[in-house]
């Protein structure tokens, strides 16, 4: 997954009551070792174990995000 360039974003995540917030750069899931991992403004990663006892929520910032890498993406295709 490329971040350079990528808006950052808020991403929420618990795995018991409590929500916990940090700003990232890009997110991605490891299938194999059930870890989500986390992409880091500065460039560091984080990792969360056991990710299938865990949610997350993705808010409005995302969407922007995505959709203006999306429209970014396809205008170097054309």
């Amino acid at each position: 997954m490329q971040v350079i360039n990528n808006p950052t974003y808020n991403f929420f995540w618990r795995k018991g009551f409590f929500w916990k917030k940090i700003k990232v750069a890009g997110h991605n899931y490891d299938k194999d070792q059930d870890k989500m991992i986390l992409y880091l403004p500065n460039g560091g990663l984080r990792e969360i174990s056991n990710w299938k006892a865990a949610e997350c929520k993705l808010g409005v910032d995302w969407v922007a995000g995505t959709k203006n890498q999306i429209r970014n993406e396809i205008g170097e295709l054309v």
